[in-house]
């Protein structure tokens, strides 16, 4: 099962299906507000932002949203074997900027394969990666090299990140992580879930969620809430849509510890594969992201209430 899963997302990372943009297709301005001046989504899942930050590349991240609301970052795949970090920027007007990829290089080198973008707990900095996938370009069981890097949001400078130890045992394992506002760690390793406990500059060693129904199960890309009182993350365990990749989410209570994981649904999951959750700083909206059968890659939102009524 886990080398079938790795095969899968790195066909996806690598396939060229879909990713050309349409010669002078350039979408219009974003509009002004929140969230690119979108409507809000009501109980059933619906595209975030068609032509703007759900294009016709193919966007694989979660959608990183800064803690004031003011930024959006997020992973797209233009060509075979090439991904960079987009933005978009709400101004003091309230318009947005047209998304672009960010400058990010390493002094002259170029960082070709961007992966993982994350905001710090404190929300000035944000993390990403870089993949070296050798020669095998991702697949095989062999784990790629990933290097992680920080910039400054304060005073970023594109062309010159800081590389910092990566915060797990084995990086190249690891397809996404989460922070919690006190700074602890949710990650996958080779597709189970596991945690961090931060301990001043440190972290604990990785545990266990502690409950048999995530641990013995698949899960992978998780998203944990600041409080740590819930985690969404992604899994094809019994009960998906026709052996597809769902959402579920699981509730921790201090007296007892996490919970079963539970399926969010018709209004999210579909025979398509939902990956990569998020929930908006401001608690109102699940972003995820959505690849169908045909090779289509964008981002869903609907109202967070929908994670309430797992419950």
């Amino acid at each position: 099962m886990l080398l079938r899963m790795w095969t899968f997302l790195a066909v996806w990372m690598l396939s060229s299906v879909g990713f050309a943009v349409a010669a002078g297709a350039e979408p219009p301005l974003p509009g002004k507000g929140p969230y690119l001046g979108q409507k809000a989504p009501g109980m059933t899942a619906e595209v975030f932002a068609p032509g703007l930050v759900s294009s016709s590349d193919f966007e694989h991240s979660r959608l990183e949203i800064s803690k004031d609301g003011m930024a959006l970052y997020w992973i797209v795949q233009p060509v075979r074997g090439k991904q960079l970090i987009w933005t978009t920027h709400r101004g003091v007007d309230g318009s947005w900027s047209k998304p672009a990829p960010l400058p990010i290089s390493n002094s002259a080198e170029e960082l070709p394969f961007l992966h993982s973008p994350a905001i710090s707990p404190d929300g000035k900095k944000l993390y990403f990666s870089s993949i070296d996938w050798g020669e095998e370009e991702g697949h095989g069981s062999a784990p790629p090299k990933q290097t992680f890097y920080a910039v400054d949001l304060q005073n970023p400078r594109w062309n010159a990140p800081v590389p910092i130890p990566a915060w797990f045992p084995n990086p190249g394992s690891v397809w996404a992580y989460s922070f919690a506002a006190n700074g602890n760690l949710y990650f996958d390793s080779d597709f189970r879930l596991f945690s961090m406990k931060r301990r001043g500059d440190h972290y604990d060693p990785p545990a266990k969620l502690g409950n048999a129904a995530i641990d013995d199960q698949e899960g992978f890309v998780p998203f944990v809430a600041p409080d740590e009182s819930y985690i969404i993350f992604s899994s094809t365990k019994s009960g998906s849509v026709e052996g597809s990749i769902d959402l579920y989410v699981a509730f921790c209570r201090a007296d007892v510890g996490w919970g079963p994981p539970k399926n969010l649904g018709p209004a999210v999951n579909t025979v398509a594969n939902e990956r990569f959750p998020t929930v908006s700083p401001d608690g109102k909206y699940l972003f995820f992201l959505r690849n169908d059968p045909e090779g289509d890659s964008s981002f869903y939102w609907i109202d967070a209430t929908i994670i309430r009524k797992a419950k």
